[in-house]
């Protein structure tokens, strides 16, 4: 669960204060989809194709079990405590890996965890989980400096990338008799019959090219 605060809530609770440093060393970023962008107004962000990375500053004090806090980087927020907008993305650059570890593991894996698979069930599956430790706004992770390069490493392949919602992805190994249509098609069904409409992401397909080391739509 993500839970917003206010910077005077936080001020008022807590012993250390926000400050220009504090905001620097615990910014982050996160992804929504193209659909929220009409929400955005007074607040830095950066699109990439349809996606949207926006910006948070992480408050560990406040933070709750299998929850983080976030206070919500506004332009009025950078203009208080005399940030530029460009010093705060590259903070968050270096943070939201660091704060928020990326996690890769097989799909069968998570969902036996859950409970949906049996443990001792043996299945081949090529298909990956990408999130973060705190399985919350994991889907930023793709954007996580070399982290696409490194799987597309281990996978020996390009891959392909279904944006399952804001909190992870699935990923792929390219194969020649992939059918990019019918992935296309369980991202749309996905969204429109079982994802919550604040967890949405994206309806394209993506794709991460091995030796171009580039990202953008299938489509």
């Amino acid at each position: 669960m993500i839970y917003n605060t206010k910077i005077d809530t936080f001020n008022k609770n807590n012993k250390t204060e926000i400050s220009r440093d504090y905001i620097l060393n615990n910014v982050v970023f996160r992804l929504v989809g193209d659909r929220k962008k009409d929400e955005l107004c007074g607040r830095p962000y950066e699109k990439v194709f349809d996606l949207i990375k926006i910006y948070t500053v992480f408050v560990p004090e406040l933070a709750e079990e299998n929850g983080v806090a976030m206070i919500q980087v506004t332009d009025a927020l950078l203009h208080k405590f005399n940030i530029t907008e460009e010093e705060m993305k590259e903070a968050a650059e270096e943070n939201t890996p660091d704060l928020f570890p990326a996690i890769f593991k097989e799909l069968s894996e998570v969902m036996s965890s859950l409970g949906v698979l049996p443990k001792d069930e043996v299945r081949e599956n090529k298909m990956y989980v990408l999130s973060n430790n705190k399985c919350i706004n994991g889907a930023a992770a793709i954007f996580y400096d070399e982290v696409l390069d490194i799987i597309a490493e281990k996978l020996d392949g390009d891959l392909i990338i279904l944006p399952s919602s804001i909190h992870e992805v699935l990923i792929l190994k390219r194969e020649d008799d992939m059918d990019p249509y019918a992935l296309k098609s369980i991202v749309e069904n996905v969204n429109e019959t079982v994802l919550d409409a604040s967890d949405f992401l994206s309806q394209n397909v993506y794709q991460y090219s091995k030796g171009e080391k580039s990202f953008k739509p299938l489509f």
